[in-house]
């Protein structure tokens, strides 16, 4: 394991109005487009693989400053953001597939250097499994270990109950989207509305908003969810480069004190344990960060990106 990474830098932010609206919307068939926001130039092509719910938006401190260099796709999964909704019950390998299709439609031939965060390293390792050779390395922002549910329980007797509160909470704000009770002039739903993420522009956190509007918004959330907390991806990485970014300030609302030690304990395990899947793998401890490393400190994760394009 390498020494923690130290600094941040917030002047990267580069709070472009583009990250506020649809970018380039792909067609990757059964009538469905994914949004895709392409920048810069340059090989391998940098994939920036999004968590539960994150839209293009919140990579703003990350793709303007890789994309002077490399080219840059960040893009909203099928229900999120800017994207058509997909089938459900979400599975990391259905959209790993929407992924490989728009990579197509978009003209976008591997390499691919694969930056995922949270959940979304399910997805990632879908698709290296279903297309080998066209990842050459990965940069993993504080993933999601697998089998987290059953690992969870083991540890913390009160994590299944949290699990299944946060599933209702999807399942009340879909059912208050369907019945026409969220949107811009309604009261607004105190469950339903998003956190604030600290220093994201009005018209950002405005785009962010709208999506909660939307039933299939939330039910993709729900059935998101649902799949990631059993997810248990099979294989290794080979000798690929990867570096695991941990967040080293990481906070659990709702988790009760005597459970958050052994918690973040497995989190922490299980990073390590991704950090094994090469045998190039390393983990990186980032301190003042939570688990939005990629919004807290855009500089370890545009580090380890530019440690990994070195390696191969």
């Amino acid at each position: 394991m390498s020494a923690p990474v130290t600094g941040s830098d917030c002047s990267l932010v580069d709070d472009s109005r583009q990250f506020a609206a649809p970018q380039t919307r792909v067609d990757i068939g059964a009538d469905r487009r994914l949004n895709l926001f392409i920048s810069g130039h340059g090989s391998p092509t940098v994939v920036l693989i999004p968590g539960l719910g994150v839209q293009t938006g919140l990579w703003v401190r990350v793709q303007p400053e890789l994309s002077r260099a490399v080219r840059v796709l960040s893009y909203d999964q099928a229900g999120i953001g800017f994207s058509d909704p997909g089938p459900l019950p979400w599975t990391a390998a259905q959209a790993a597939v929407d992924l490989r299709t728009a990579l197509r439609a978009a003209h976008i031939a591997p390499p691919y250097l694969f930056v995922a965060m949270s959940m979304g390293t399910f997805e990632a390792r879908e698709f290296v499994r279903e297309n080998p050779g066209e990842v050459v390395g990965m940069v993993f922002v504080d993933p999601t270990p697998d089998d987290f549910r059953a690992r969870a329980a083991a540890v913390s007797p009160n994590d299944e109950r949290r699990i299944r509160e946060q599933s209702s909470h999807y399942s009340f704000c879909a059912d208050c989207a369907r019945d026409g009770l969220l949107g811009p002039d309604r009261p607004p739903e105190p469950k339903c509305v998003l956190p604030v993420v600290p220093g994201l522009s009005e018209i950002m956190t405005e785009a962010l908003q709208q999506n909660t509007y939307r039933e299939s918004y939330w039910r993709t959330l729900a059935s998101q969810f649902e799949g990631l907390m059993a997810c248990k991806p099979d294989g290794n990485l080979g000798s690929m480069p990867v570096i695991v970014l941990s967040a080293g300030a990481r906070q659990n609302p709702g988790v009760p004190s005597e459970d958050f030690s052994a918690l973040e304990a497995l989190v922490t395990a299980g990073h390590a344990e991704m950090a094994r899947l090469s045998t190039r793998g390393e983990m990186r401890c980032v301190p003042q960060s939570g688990h939005l490393i990629m919004w807290d400190r855009p500089d370890a994760v545009i580090a380890a990106i530019r440690d990994v394009i070195a390696a191969v």
